[in-house]
């Protein structure tokens, strides 16, 4: 009877292990999924804002817009190559640098800037510009 009872645990935790990683796997799954989701979300409202755009004669707005088409290329090919959560994260922030491009863009048209971006890492540590400033310099 006690053979019994050690067959039939040994079962039961094989059995508990297997849903257990088959749920693990799922939850990556998942996670992946949700990752590649956000990270095209990005890039293609990065492509939507750099095509929209038209920096006419602006010289400052044009060059801002080159950056972001290539920030866009970049996190284009950065998504299509992508086969993980980190790797999808770094294709979502060079669609958030590329948004920043369009941002400053926006500022030099006269134009609303557009809504908040979410921070880029590093960003915080790297401080920020505490009263206006000019491109132009002082002689």
């Amino acid at each position: 009877m006690t053979e019994f009872l050690w067959i039939g645990s040994i079962a039961v935790l094989g059995i508990a292990g297997l849903v257990y990683v088959r749920s693990r796997k799922a939850a990556a799954s998942g996670s992946l999924a949700d990752s590649a989701s956000d990270a095209r979300r990005w890039v293609e409202r990065l492509g939507g804002q750099v095509y929209s755009l038209d920096a006419a004669d602006n010289t400052a707005a044009r060059q801002a817009l080159a950056d972001a088409a290539e920030r866009f290329t970049a996190a284009g090919a950065q998504v299509d190559q992508a086969s993980s959560e980190h790797q999808f994260r770094l294709a979502r922030q060079t669609a958030y640098e590329g948004l920043y491009y369009v941002s400053a863009a926006r500022t030099a048209l006269g134009l609303d800037p557009g809504p908040a971006l979410p921070p880029l890492p590093g960003q915080q540590l790297a401080g920020a510009v505490a009263e206006d400033r000019s491109g132009q310099s002082s002689s």
